[in-house]
């Protein structure tokens, strides 16, 4: 369901139809006068914040960029579904993606990354939220074994405005995602969730940083992990609070699950805190599965593999309850499923308890 929008190594195939009035979805060369401001205002922000490599390769090779906007008050009823392919192997994509959510509107987003074989890619998201605005922004990267992705995601909330990003990672041979969300006006709000799966020889790596730059801001961010086989699993997340963000709230939280010996999975939670009157929090776990969890799904009857199977979907489960449409959390559920053990497996009310 929704508007699909096909970016086809870095180039929108072709206009999205169906486009609900008070929504822009066009390519930076098509932009009104008007229009182009707010895309070229996107654009400049990445020179304000901490200096990226990657954001400027991919400003220096830029050839399009694609436009996502709402005009004031706007509340589109369907979710947006942003196809990002690579269909040039070991040719390096340089994909570059504006949302501009403007004032009291709001958006859903679906954000998913595909490709052929050897696809390599190095993309960046701009996305400025409004007075009031919300956005629910549901990233997926299912890239091929061999793909490689590396993502720049930055985020700007202006007062009252509220994010909600779900990422899922369950692809490619390298992946980077580094997310920047800047809290920048006064009550605004943001809740990241990620799930990753590391399994194979494959290397995932997630970057999140939340900056409180204005008062009585919140945010809320978890994160789970699962590695298995030869997999390595990173997450470095940050939490700042600025001298000028007095009465903000912010927790982070990362948990993984480590499924054989040979996998590794590194976690560093950090607090930077600039001012006295917030309350942060913080802290990573990384273990194995529960043998007293194991032992009684199998005293229930259940083999080894699917207990180990229940439990570790259960697991990623929950890291999937900010996927806001039931079609696309069946087909990840599926997946996520499918790789830590076969078919589907319902898990039992006994075995939830």
């Amino acid at each position: 369901p929704g508007i699909t929008v096909n970016i086809v190594d870095g180039v929108l195939r072709s206009p999205p139809i169906g486009i609900a009035p008070g929504l822009t979805i066009q390519s930076l060369r098509q932009l009104t006068p008007g229009l182009r401001a707010r895309a070229e205002s996107l654009l400049q922000k990445a020179d304000k914040t901490t200096p990226d490599k990657l954001v400027d390769l991919n400003t220096a090779l830029l050839g399009d960029a694609i436009l996502i906007a709402t005009d004031p008050g706007s509340c589109p009823p369907e979710p947006i579904h942003v196809r990002l392919q690579s269909e040039t192997a070991r040719a390096l994509g340089q994909p570059r993606l504006l949302i501009d959510v403007a004032a009291n509107s709001r958006l859903t987003v679906i954000l998913e990354h595909t490709g052929v074989r050897g696809a390599l890619v190095n993309a960046v998201n701009q996305i400025c939220l409004g007075r009031g605005s919300q956005l629910n922004l549901m990233r997926v990267q299912t890239l091929p074994d061999d793909g490689m992705l590396l993502e720049t995601t930055e985020l700007e909330l202006g007062e009252s405005a509220s994010v909600t990003v779900t990422s899922v990672d369950l692809g490619g041979q390298l992946c980077r995602q580094a997310l920047t969300v800047l809290l920048a006006g006064t009550g605004a709000d943001a809740t990241v969730n990620g799930v990753f799966l590391a399994d194979g020889q494959r290397h995932i790596d997630n970057h999140t940083r939340l900056v409180h730059q204005a008062p009585a801001t919140t945010s809320r961010e978890f994160f789970r992990g699962i590695a298995d086989g030869h997999g390595r699993g990173v997450f470095n997340g940050k939490i700042v609070v600025l001298p000028g963000a007095a009465g903000s709230n912010a927790n982070l939280t990362n948990r993984n699950l480590l499924l054989c010996p040979t996998a590794e999975i590194d976690t560093k939670p950090e607090l930077e805190i600039y001012v006295d009157d917030v309350r942060c929090s913080h802290g990573a776990t990384t273990g194995q599965l529960d043998a007293n969890a194991l032992f009684y799904l199998r005293s229930r009857g259940l083999d080894p593999a699917v207990a180990r199977q229940v439990l570790t979907s259960a697991f990623l489960r929950e890291g999937l309850s900010g996927i806001a449409i039931p079609e696309l959390r069946l087909r990840l559920e599926t997946q996520l499923q499918a790789r830590l053990g076969g078919e589907p497996v319902a898990t039992q009310p006994g075995a939830a308890a």
